[in-house]
C-alpha cells in the first residue's frame, strides 16, 4: 500500500483567497483609525533615511576630492582648488559607491525582505498588493524609476494622503503597497 504525499501549503490554499493585504476601513467607521497600510509620515521618514544614506556617501567624498585638487587662483585673486585627475577619480568612485548603495539598499535588501534600511527604521514593508510578498530586485528598482511619475508638482508623492491604499503613482503602476511591518 502506498501512502499519498503530504499536501504542501501551495496546494492547500483556497484558489479564491484574494489579496493578502486587506483594504482599510473607510474613515468615520469604527476601527478605521487602524490600517495595515503605512502612514504618509512613515513613508516620508523611510525615504528621507534612505536618501540621507546616499547623501552621506557623497558628502564624505567631496572634501577628499577638493583636497586632492590642485591649488590655484581665480580671476578675482581668491584661492581655489582646480580639478585634477585624482579628484575626478574620487568623484567617480563616490558616484559608483552611491549607485552601489542604492542597488543594495533599495534593490537587493528591499527586494528580498520588503524593507530598505529606511523602511526597517520606521517599521514598514513594500509588498505586492495581490500576494503580500516582496517584489524582488528588478521590480523594486523599476518601482524606484517609476517614481518619476510622482514628480510633477509632487502630486504622486502626496497621493497617499487621500488614497484608500495609501499608494503613490509608482505603487499604482506596479500594484504595490507599503504596509506596517508585522
Amino acid at each position: 500500500m502506498t501512502v499519498p504525499p503530504l499536501p504542501t501549503p501551495a496546494t492547500t490554499a483556497p484558489p479564491s483567497a484574494g489579496p493578502v493585504v486587506p483594504a482599510p476601513l473607510p474613515y468615520g467607521t469604527a476601527g478605521a483609525a487602524w490600517s495595515p497600510y503605512a502612514s504618509w509620515p512613515r513613508r516620508v521618514g523611510a525615504r528621507v533615511i534612505d536618501q540621507l544614506l546616499l547623501a552621506a556617501v557623497w558628502i564624505a567624498a567631496m572634501p577628499i576630492a577638493v583636497a586632492v585638487g590642485e591649488p590655484g587662483v581665480e580671476a578675482a585673486g581668491r584661492p581655489v582648488r582646480d580639478s585634477t585627475p585624482a579628484s575626478a577619480v574620487v568623484i567617480c568612485v563616490a558616484l559608483a559607491a552611491v549607485a552601489g548603495l542604492w542597488v543594495w539598499n533599495r534593490g537587493v535588501l528591499e527586494g528580498r525582505s520588503g524593507s530598505s534600511l529606511g523602511k526597517r527604521a520606521v517599521g514598514t514593508r513594500l509588498v505586492r498588493a495581490s500576494t503580500g510578498e516582496p517584489l524582488g530586485l528588478g521590480a523594486t528598482l523599476l518601482r524606484d524609476v517609476c517614481h518619476i511619475a510622482d514628480g510633477p508638482l509632487l502630486l504622486g508623492f502626496l497621493w497617499p494622503l487621500w488614497d484608500a491604499r495609501r499608494q503613490t503613482f509608482a505603487d499604482k503602476i506596479l500594484d504595490t503597497v507599503v504596509i506596517r511591518r508585522g
